[in-house]
């Protein structure tokens, strides 16, 4: 454990944490040195949180992630809906323009609509939460007055019209149309941790 000076501290105080809980969690203090162990019941992500607190209450919070089992290359499928984003918009509008990407199909017809944009945010974190997402695929059926765009943006953010997207391409205007969409990115995933 250290300091704000970085130097060694004898007289923190510390909270370790497991996340999900293992019994198996064994830990003790050395001098200012914390080690300890514990013995993985299942494969995915293991979070280890330290909270070190100095003597002026001073504190320091540290996460640490571990991947047990098999790294893997999945996909993550999400469908347009109706339903207002509940996680990680700045904040909730009042009309048609947002909606989610959800893990569930829609069963009947829903749309979003709006004047000048749609935002769809994910609203469902995926089974598997690190990771870099590598490819953005998606299909719409769209109708619009003028010519625009689609596009994929990390962040959501809702500055009005001249949305700031990390990819985009051109939809033109038409009654009523299919597209297809494809993004190459290189997204940590580290976004999902904010929403919840």
């Amino acid at each position: 454990m250290k300091d704000l000076k970085y130097d060694d501290c004898f007289s923190c105080s510390y909270e370790v944490d497991l996340y999900p809980n293992e019994p198996s969690l064994s830990y003790s203090v050395v001098g200012s040195e914390i080690s300890g162990s514990f013995i993985p019941a299942r494969e995915g992500i293991y979070s280890l949180r330290f909270n070190i607190v100095d003597e002026y209450g001073n504190s320091e919070v540290r996460k640490y992630a571990y991947s047990i089992g098999d790294l893997k290359t999945d996909q993550v499928d999400y469908y347009f809906r109706d339903d207002f984003p509940a996680h990680g918009q700045p904040f909730i509008t009042n009309g048609f323009d947002s909606g989610s990407l959800l893990s569930e199909a829609p069963t009947s017809l829903e749309e979003r609509h709006c004047g000048g944009w749609v935002q769809f945010s994910p609203d469902e974190l995926p089974d598997y939460l690190f990771g870099i997402y590598k490819q953005i695929d998606f299909s719409i059926w769209y109708s619009s007055l003028e010519d625009g765009y689609s596009g994929a943006q990390r962040y959501v953010t809702y500055y009005g019209i001249d949305t700031d997207l990390d990819y985009s391409l051109s939809m033109d205007a038409t009654s009523m149309a299919f597209k297809e969409f494809s993004f190459d990115v290189n997204w940590p995933s580290d976004y999902f941790w904010s929403w919840f």
